[in-house]
């Protein structure tokens, strides 16, 4: 039987998924021009990208800690990049452009301070029982979930709250949903060792994967002319 990390095949599935969104997003971008797909273009383009680096370690040849550093240290900043974007497009879309500036402004120095210090304290990354565990060094192993989860906070938020900048639809339900298991999946897999959870934190993390899967083959691709399903009436061009 190969040797096989499962969770660098999870990795792979979302690496492949987070691709098929980012191309329908700018298919519908092209035919719509609306910055909500230029959103979910970039957001997805980056995570399709930090996740195929994520699961270089599904083969066994890939297993050196060398790799496992590479594929973290480079693969975090692109993921950081596109969480960044949907940060500041969420403030806009809720007309707090101000706040959501101070707010990107702080998250850009955390992120980049977070990077400087993984460059001189890399993490101890290793596979153990076909799962992939990170440990990053403290304090990197608090401040980098943090820092995803004040990320992905705002967008999550936006789409699974009822409120006049979030229209009450059943996609924007399953894209918040999704934006929650994956986001909160991807943190946690970052800060624990303990095999047993992490086991089932990658699963959420896939589960959340499959929901942005099942909104890409549920919803057609937009018509010209239309305007996204899913987006908030304060959309800003």
């Amino acid at each position: 039987m190969p040797d096989i990390a499962y969770t660098g095949v999870f990795h792979f599935v979302g690496a492949l998924i987070a691709a098929w969104g980012a191309w329908r997003s700018w298919q519908n971008y092209k035919i719509t021009n609306s910055q909500y797909y230029a959103l979910f273009f970039r957001i997805g383009l980056g995570v399709a990208i930090s996740m195929g680096l994520y699961s270089i370690y599904t083969f066994p040849e890939f297993r050196d800690r060398e790799f496992l550093q590479f594929a973290w240290l480079v693969g975090v900043p692109i993921m950081y990049w596109a969480f960044v974007h949907a940060v500041h497009f969420t403030f806009k879309a809720i007309q707090r452009e101000r706040l959501g500036l101070f707010y990107v402004i702080f998250l850009i120095i955390a992120m980049s301070l977070l990077m400087i210090a993984s460059l001189v304290w890399p993490p101890q990354s290793y596979v153990a029982e076909g799962i992939v565990v990170w440990n990053p060094q403290y304090p990197m192993n608090i401040i980098h979930p943090a820092l995803m989860t004040l990320a992905m906070l705002p967008m999550t938020i936006l789409f699974l709250s009822r409120s006049d900048y979030t229209p009450r639809t059943f996609k924007s339900f399953l894209l918040g949903l999704a934006f929650l298991l994956s986001s909160a999946g991807g943190a946690m897999a970052a800060r624990l060792t303990d095999l047993t959870i992490l086991r089932y934190v990658h699963l959420m993390m896939l589960v959340g994967f499959l929901l942005f899967g099942l909104v890409f083959l549920i919803y057609p691709r937009e018509e010209s002319g239309a305007e996204p399903t899913s987006m908030p009436p304060t959309e800003v061009s």
